[in-house]
C-alpha cells in the first residue's frame, strides 16, 4: 500500500473516531494541503474553525490553503483569483488578531497585500512586525528576506531588495534563509553590473 493510501485510510479512521475534535481536522487539512488537495483541506479547516472559531492556527492554516490555491494563478488578474487572495488575507489577518505575536502570519498578511498591489499597506505591516518585541534572530531573517523578495519581484525596487537581503546577512545565525539571502545579493549585484 502506498504512503498516501495509508494516509487516507488513517484519515477516514480518525474522522470516524473523533469527528468533532479540532486538531483532527487541522491535521487532516495539513495532510490534504501537502497532497495538493487544497479544496479538501479548506473544507476540513472550515470545520475546524466551526469547532473552535478563535483558533489562530486554524485561521492561519486556511490562509495557507487559499494562498496555495492563488499562487499558481497569481499572474492571472481576474475576479476569482482576487477573491481567493482576499480570503487568504482575511484569514491571515484573523490569525494575527487572535495572536498578536504570530510573526509568520504577519509576514503572510504583508505578502497578500503585495499580491493585491497594496504596496503601502504591505510596507506598514512589514514595519509593524519588524518593530515587535521579542523577535528571534530567525524571525528577523524571515521578515527581511520576505520583504526583500516582495521589493525585488513585485515592487521592482532592487536597491531596497538588496538592503533587506543584507539585513538578513547581518544576523550571524547560520540558517537556510541567510544562505538564500547571500545568493540573492550576489545575483542582484551581478545583474546590476551587467546593466551598466
Amino acid at each position: 500500500m502506498k504512503e498516501s493510501e495509508k494516509g487516507y485510510k488513517s484519515i477516514e479512521e480518525a474522522l470516524e473516531q473523533e469527528p468533532d475534535v479540532k486538531f483532527v481536522r487541522t491535521d487532516i487539512a495539513r495532510f490534504y494541503r501537502r497532497e495538493g488537495r487544497v479544496d479538501d483541506a479548506i473544507e476540513q479547516m472550515k470545520k475546524a474553525i466551526e469547532l473552535k472559531p478563535k483558533s489562530c492556527n486554524a485561521h492561519y492554516q486556511i490562509g495557507l490553503c487559499y494562498r496555495n490555491k492563488a499562487n499558481p494563478l497569481f499572474n492571472q488578474r481576474n475576479t476569482q483569483n482576487e477573491e481567493i487572495i482576499q480570503k487568504a488575507l482575511d484569514h491571515f489577518e484573523q490569525a494575527t488578531e487572535l495572536k498578536k505575536s504570530f510573526v509568520v502570519a504577519y509576514i503572510h498578511v504583508a505578502e497578500m497585500y503585495v499580491w493585491c498591489k497594496q504596496f503601502e499597506k504591505a510596507k506598514e505591516v512589514f514595519h509593524e512586525v519588524l518593530n515587535m518585541k521579542n523577535l528571534t534572530e530567525e524571525d528577523k531573517q524571515e521578515i527581511h528576506f520576505t520583504y526583500g523578495l516582495c521589493e525585488e519581484q513585485y515592487m521592482k525596487n532592487q536597491d531596497e531588495a538588496i538592503r533587506h537581503y543584507k539585513e538578513v546577512t547581518k544576523i550571524q545565525k547560520q540558517t537556510y534563509i541567510r544562505e538564500k539571502a547571500l545568493k540573492k545579493i550576489e545575483y542582484l549585484e551581478k545583474r546590476r553590473c551587467q546593466e551598466y
